[in-house]
């Protein structure tokens, strides 16, 4: 297991925050008060986040850290029970990771600047996900062989993997790099952060939508049915 810190300029996820922001306000209305409130919170977001930059703390792992539903990191586990989904010959390793987004001082802006700045730095963690999800992905078929994919987002509640399992990311990587710890509560400080796990296999993997275990489909129009036919029982 190797940790480092990857550094990316708020700047460079603009694009892909937008696109979040527009979910969480309302951009795509079409209406003048839509309008406003869009430009209102570029501006904010260009006087408030310009220049920053956002830390991930990862830590690479082989694939003897994953046996059967869980990871193995040291002496720490974390059970997953979405592991039970992926055939194990085809797991090549993975990236644990943290961060949280850029948390200027904003006591002295008024209520809905205030909210601006919020959802905005809810849109980072959400595009720093995204980003970093692809430069993991490069950054491990530069250092091996062979054509490569990386999962979804395991991350505490998230995919069989308890949220109370967050507390071990912080038994096994030093938060302290990149400023930020767990509370007693079991939250974390800054408020606007993420942990979680990428793993990197060998060939494609869909990851099943929570409602699969109440689908009524037959499977014939599901990607994720056709996925696991195609890779999995044919390959098997």
């Amino acid at each position: 297991m190797r940790e480092e810190i990857i550094t990316i300029a708020t700047e460079k996820l603009y694009d892909i925050a937008y696109d979040y922001m527009s979910v969480i306000c309302g951009f795509d209305r079409g209406t003048l008060m839509s309008e406003k409130s869009k430009k209102n919170a570029l501006k904010i977001r260009d006087k408030i986040f310009n220049n920053t930059t956002m830390d991930f703390l990862i830590t690479s792992f082989g694939k003897e850290c994953v046996k059967d539903d869980v990871f193995l990191f040291n002496d720490q586990i974390i059970p997953c029970e979405f592991l039970d989904n992926i055939e194990s010959k085809s797991i090549q390793g993975g990236y644990a990771f943290m961060f949280h987004a850029p948390m200027p001082d904003v006591s002295a802006f008024s209520v809905s600047a205030m909210y601006a700045v919020d959802s905005w730095q809810t849109s980072f963690v959400d595009a720093g996900r995204d980003v970093l999800r692809d430069l993991l992905l490069e950054k491990y078929a530069n250092e091996n062989k062979g054509i490569h994919y990386i999962t979804d987002t395991l991350a505490p509640g998230l995919f069989g993997m308890k949220a109370s399992n967050l507390r071990t990311f912080f038994k096994f990587m030093d938060s302290t790099k990149i400023n930020l710890k767990l509370l007693d509560s079991g939250m974390m400080e800054p408020l606007k952060s993420f942990a979680g796990i990428y793993l990197i296999l060998d060939r494609e993997h869909i990851i099943a939508s929570m409602d699969c275990a109440n689908c009524l489909s037959d499977g014939k129009n599901c990607n994720y049915c056709k996925n696991y036919t195609v890779n999995y029982m044919m390959a098997n």
